[in-house]
Parts: structure tokens; sequence; C-alpha cells
């Protein structure tokens, strides 16, 4: 897959998609835009209909955009973590399966899903949505390897957290290895690499672009 090629990018309206869509775009892949806060069923139906999807790029949506403080466990309502599942596991898995089918029946495609630091080192007060990136990484190992005879890849991209920034045992913000990196720039860059052609034979993979968060 090249640039020119058409993608659904799957998340929530707000400037971190913003910035990955235009990062893609500049590499000349064509977006189709699927918000997962709305109803989205009839919205892919639309897309897939109207030509060939060659890539998708899932985009689990921030706290601001699922409602999330950083609270105690005890002192959090269901309600938020039903909404954070919703949208950040149960969302993407529907877009998932339906682009896949698509994608089976022409016997390429690529996925990628965009998660959190956060999915590999929990975060304290930020359970359900540390729980959900975590899930999304599990889900894209396993469904790489049901997928492959398919000639489907699907892979995950791993990125820094801009909202809930580490921090160490004093409170103290925790900088990445690297320092703060672009979102946008960042994301796109790597989603772009796993989408094409040059990553041909990567599937099941978690690419680490927080600037080296996990290592700290």
């Amino acid at each position: 897959m090249a640039g020119g090629s058409r993608l659904i990018i799957a998340g929530c309206a707000g400037s971190l998609t913003d910035g990955v869509i235009e990062a893609l775009e500049a590499r000349n892949y064509t977006c189709e835009f699927v918000d997962l806060a709305c109803e989205t069923p009839s919205v892919i139906d639309a897309i897939l209909s109207s030509g060939r999807v060659d890539g998708l790029v899932n985009l689990l949506a921030p706290p601001s955009n699922l409602g999330v403080s950083q609270t105690d466990f005890l002192s959090q309502c269901s309600r938020d973590w039903r909404r954070v599942l919703d949208i950040d596991v149960y969302g993407i898995l529907d877009v998932t399966r339906a682009v896949l089918a698509h994608m089976c029946l022409h016997r390429s495609g690529s996925i990628v899903s965009v998660t959190s630091n956060v999915g590999l080192r929990g975060v304290p007060g930020l359970n359900a949505y540390s729980a959900a990136h975590a899930g999304i990484q599990m889900f894209t190992q396993s469904m790489a390897q049901d997928c492959a005879e398919h000639g489907v890849r699907i892979n995950c991209i791993i990125a820094g957290e801009h909202e809930f920034p580490a921090r160490d045992a004093a409170g103290n913000y925790r900088e990445p290895p690297l320092g703060p990196g672009k979102y946008g720039p960042d994301v796109g860059a790597a989603a772009a690499f796993l989408l094409s052609g040059e990553a041909s034979h990567i599937t099941g993979s978690c690419i680490d672009v927080s600037g080296g968060w996990s290592l700290s």
C-alpha cells in the first residue's frame, strides 16, 4: 500500500485526530473520517460501498472525549467505565469487523490501531481506560494471527499519553527519554509506514512512539 490509498480513520473529533489525518494526507493518503462517538454503521457501509478501502486506522479516544477523570476506583461510576469500553473497545471492534470483511474479500489491507502507553503500564485512577488500551494491544496480536491467511496485516502503535503524562512517586512529571514528541506527525509517520508496502512482512507488532516512556 502506498500514498494515494484510501483509508478509514476511526476515532473521535479533536486536535489529535486532526493531526494524524493531516500527517497521512501529507503523504498522499485519502482519509475518510468516522466518529466513534456517534452512530457509525451506516457511515461505514456508505464508505465501503463507494469504493475499495485499503487501510483502517483506529484512534482510541483520549480521556477528554470520554469524560474520564483521574480518580480513585471506588469513587468512579460504572457508567463512566461503560462509556470508555463502548468507544475504545466495542467501537473499535465494530469498525474493525466491518472493514475486515471488506479487506478479506479483496485479500489485502492493513489495519493500525493507535493506543496509549497506559496500556503498557497502568496509570492510577485511569483503570478502565488503561484496561481498554491494553485490551486493544492484545486484540491486535490475536487478530494478526487470525487474518494473515486473508492477506490482511494488523498492527498497533503505542503513543505517548498527552492528557495524563507519567509522573514519579513524588508526583513530579516524568519526561520520556527523548522528550515530548508531536502526536500528529509522530503517529502519522508510524501509521504511514505500517500501512505501506515497506511493512509488508510486519503484522501483530506494537510500535512504541512515546519517546521511550515505557523504559523510564
